[in-house]
């Protein structure tokens, strides 16, 4: 009987979801989507998002991430407008080259550190890092200029 009682205890401290401290304005989800809005895409959201449970931290209803990669979540209205992002952080072309890990194919381009270039990046649509430009125009007067 005692070991009985001894094996209900441990498999219900086994079966209790685990703490999470997400940060204001987010909540713990086990089967959140992979894709969320951001302050960059909110507007014009991913079309495609195939692998749909995501668990970990997601903004709450009305809020989106700052960045895909920071779970900060903000208003979309608190979002820093082009102006506030125009300033070019050195660290940018120092980033590598990421795709993303959703299921578009968007031409992109990043600038790649170890030739001095800017190249084309078969950009995701979700996941990727600031190394991620429009046109190779906008890659090479950030990057090498």
């Amino acid at each position: 009987m005692k070991v009985l009682v001894l094996l209900s205890l441990v498999a219900a401290a086994f079966a209790l979801p685990e703490e999470y401290d997400c940060p204001a304005n987010s909540h713990y989800d086990e089967c959140g989507t992979a894709c969320p809005d951001t302050c960059d895409n909110y507007k014009d959201p991913p079309l495609f998002c195939i692998r749909m449970c995501n668990p970990g931290c997601h903004c709450d209803k009305g809020y989106v991430r700052v960045k895909e990669d920071v779970e900060e979540c903000l208003k979309p209205e608190q979002c820093p407008s082009n102006a506030d992002v125009l300033f070019i952080d050195e660290s940018v072309c120092d980033q590598p080259r990421k795709v993303g890990r959703c299921f578009q194919r968007l031409r992109r381009y990043f600038f790649n550190k170890k030739s001095g270039r800017c190249e084309e990046l078969p950009y995701s649509g979700c996941a990727g890092n600031d190394n991620n430009f429009l046109t190779k125009e906008e890659c090479e007067a950030t990057c090498m200029a």
